[in-house]
């Protein structure tokens, strides 16, 4: 774990809920991040999980997809079929802004929507799980950003396995992300993902437990 920032210290006084946003490239391991922190009974938003729901049959965004993409990105039971999408954005930058400029406000709405629900119940801490962080300027939503980072041939080997695509397909699609290396100068925290999946979930409890204790020290409960 690589910390830059004294941030956990210098802002906690002053927050109610901790908001902690974890980005990364795809295949890079974040999934994996928010899984432990989930474990730790710290309630987890997946944006990820969130597009899905907007891009639901009957919902605005699917109607306005079928428009953009025709058929050619549905499954035969009428859900989209993400993985086609992937592939086709990869082959058309174009395609992806306009996609892009369909889907993202339907999630940031309701990405503000659950995180607020949280606060609401009295949550200390929330993770959320955004691939585009940076890229949609969102940092200044968070108290916290960690950016989950891994061998650039290793991302590249787990994505061609995820979408079963070929390298090459996959080096295309994370050719339309932001690099790895503009991520991690922009965030607080970076995890390197490059060893075994419990030294990756040894850094996730060591900064859980700093929180938590910083909380704990000011004599406010986390659950």
């Amino acid at each position: 774990m690589i910390v830059k920032l004294s941030c956990i210290e210098n802002n906690i006084m002053m927050i109610t809920t901790y908001k902690i946003g974890v980005t990364g490239s795809a295949g890079s391991g974040k999934s994996l991040v928010c899984k432990r922190f989930a474990e730790l009974g710290v309630p987890v938003i997946s944006s990820d999980e969130i597009a899905r729901q907007v891009v639901a049959p009957g919902m605005p965004a699917y109607k306005e997809l079928l428009n953009l993409f025709s058929h050619t990105a549905v499954f035969e039971n009428g859900r989209i079929n993400r993985a086609m999408l992937r592939t086709l954005i990869s082959r058309n930058p174009g395609m992806k802004k306009k996609l892009e400029a369909i889907v993202q406000p339907a999630i940031l709405k309701e990405l503000s929507f659950q995180i607020k629900e949280v606060q609401q119940n009295g949550g200390k801490i929330v993770v959320v799980e955004v691939p585009l962080l940076f890229e949609l300027g969102l940092e200044d939503r968070f108290d916290l950003s960690i950016t989950v980072a891994a061998d650039e041939d290793v991302i590249k080997k787990r994505v061609a396995a995820r979408d079963g695509v070929t390298e090459s397909e996959a080096g295309r699609l994370l050719g339309l992300q932001m690099p790895q290396q503009e991520k991690i100068q922009k965030s607080d925290i970076i995890f390197w993902n490059k060893s075994s999946v419990e030294e990756l979930f040894m850094h996730v409890d060591k900064l859980y437990f700093k929180i938590k204790n910083s909380f704990v020290d000011m004599g406010r409960n986390i659950a």
